[in-house]
C-alpha cells in the first residue's frame, strides 16, 4: 500500500475544522419519543468525541472530506482506535463511502496514531500501530 501524505493536525485544528462544516452528528441516544426529529441527534464539535491520539486525526479530515465529497449525511456512530487500527462507525452509506472508510482504515495501520508519521503495527500488551520514536519511547 503506497503511503499518502495526511495533514498533521492538533486538536484545536480538528475542533476548527469540525466547526467549519458545521460538525458532525450522532445520534442523541436520550431523545424522548416526542422531541422533534433535530433533538435525536447531537452535533460533534469536539475531537474527543473520537477515541484515537492526534496522529490520526489528519486521516479522520480526509476521510470526512472524501465521505462529505460522496454526499454523505455526516450521522457517526463511533470513531476509534481497535487492534491498532482506525475504527470509523457511521450511519447509513453506499458502496463508494464504505470503500472509502475501508482504505483509510487500512491506511491507519502504516500511521503512527500519536505523531502521524509512517508507522507498523507493534505488540507489546496492546497491538499500536507506532513509528520508530514513538514505539521506543513506549516500551522503556
Amino acid at each position: 500500500m503506497s503511503k499518502m501524505s495526511h495533514q498533521i493536525m492538533n486538536h484545536d485544528e480538528l475542533k476548527t475544522y469540525l466547526e467549519l462544516i458545521g460538525g458532525l452528528k450522532s445520534p442523541n441516544w436520550r431523545y424522548s419519543p416526542s422531541s422533534s426529529a433535530s433533538d435525536n441527534f447531537e452535533v460533534i464539535t469536539d475531537p474527543y468525541f473520537f477515541s484515537v491520539e492526534c496522529g490520526w486525526y489528519g486521516l479522520i479530515k480526509d476521510l470526512i472530506n472524501e465521505l462529505i465529497e460522496l454526499g454523505w449525511d455526516k450521522e457517526i456512530h463511533q470513531v476509534k482506535e481497535k487492534f491498532g487500527g482506525l475504527r470509523f462507525y457511521v450511519g447509513s452509506v453506499d458502496d463508494a463511502m464504505q470503500l472509502a472508510i475501508r482504505k483509510y482504515e487500512n491506511m491507519s495501520y502504516e500511521t503512527c496514531e500519536v505523531c502521524g508519521e509512517q508507522g507498523e503495527i507493534r505488540s507489546g500488551g496492546w497491538i499500536e500501530t507506532l513509528c520508530e520514536t514513538h514505539y521506543s519511547q513506549r516500551s522503556v
